[in-house]
């Protein structure tokens, strides 16, 4: 069953936020440290990506909203699928810019 789509476009923009706040922080880190922030290998991406949905899965748990989405029949890899989709569609996004322009 697939969930509602006012829940799906909520919580895609909140990861994508989460997401935005995630790389400013990674690329921060980088760039202290002498690295370029956007040229990655594409294995750093997927990492990335998946450390701002554990980010998110996070911020669902500390919002106590696992039993809200378990109520209105969203199961845990549908979850997960809303957590992960938005930073992975970021990061092929910036790596696509990033190969493009240079």
């Amino acid at each position: 069953m697939l969930p509602n789509r006012l829940i799906v476009s909520a919580y895609a923009v909140r990861n994508f936020q989460l997401w935005v706040l995630v790389r400013l922080v990674i690329s921060a880190v980088f760039f202290f440290g002498w690295t370029d922030p956007l040229h990655h290998a594409p294995i750093t991406l997927c990492a990335i990506a998946i450390c701002s949905a554990m980010v998110s899965l996070v911020e669902i748990y500390r919002r106590n909203e696992f039993d809200l989405l378990g109520n209105l029949g969203i199961g845990w890899l549908a979850i997960s699928a809303l957590s992960l989709g938005p930073p992975l569609f970021g990061e092929l996004l910036v790596y696509a810019i990033v190969v493009l322009v240079a």
